[in-house]
């Protein structure tokens, strides 16, 4: 009696599929901060960012009361500036007044004697200098003028400066012209004892031109 061939076990399904990780790999865990849906793991388009938004609109705060508000601050203007606007102060117009009189002394006082005239005492000024402050500070051409006050001040004192040496020199020169000649020891000479009262001296000199009659 032939005998049959035997067959081969199969193999467990058990043993055919593979076995399951135990333990999950670290380096395959998505950290929550590279979570596409954002910082938190919530979407932009989540439930609670939609509600504060929606709470923002339906209640934006209280209405603006003007009556309320806060005043606005002050701003303070630039002392120096190319809008400030200069003023004319007594003190400077008593300064030009006294340049100005000094020239006007120098330049038409009678003589050395003279120390007084056309210049400006201390009530003359007293009495000139308000009212042409006022005066020069109430229109604008003459306003203006206060910013370049310095500038002025040193024109006149340097005229008076320049006028003063002038009437002196030219008066030192009128002097010097109008003095009688001096001898050279500086010892004026005796009464007749000039060459005119030698007779030999007298003798060498030339004669005196003729001059025609009528043309003298």
């Amino acid at each position: 009696m032939p005998t049959q061939p035997r067959s081969r076990p199969r193999p467990s399904s058990s043993l055919l599929q593979d076995p399951e990780p135990t333990s999950q790999d670290p380096t395959q865990s998505q950290s929550p901060r590279e979570s596409p849906s954002g910082p938190e793991g919530s979407s932009p388009s989540s439930p609670a960012a939609s509600s504060a938004a929606d709470d923002f609109l339906a209640d934006p705060g209280p209405a603006f009361d003007p009556k309320h508000a806060p005043a606005a601050p002050t701003i303070e203007a630039e002392e120096t500036g190319p809008g400030v606007v200069e003023f004319w102060e007594e003190d400077r117009i008593k300064q030009l007044l006294t340049v100005e009189g000094n020239a006007l002394h120098y330049l038409l006082r009678v003589g050395p004697d003279d120390t007084e005239t056309w210049k400006y005492t201390e009530d003359d000024l007293a009495s000139i200098a308000p009212p042409l402050t006022n005066i020069l500070n109430r229109y604008d051409v003459t306003r203006a003028a206060a910013a370049a006050g310095d500038e002025i001040a040193l024109a006149a004192a340097l005229t008076t400066y320049g006028t003063r040496n002038y009437v002196k020199r030219r008066r030192l020169l009128q002097a010097l012209a109008d003095a009688e000649p001096r001898p050279v020891t500086g010892v004026p000479a005796e009464p007749d004892t000039g060459p005119e009262d030698d007779e030999d001296w007298m003798r060498t000199q030339p004669p005196p031109a003729l001059v025609p009659k009528g043309h003298r």
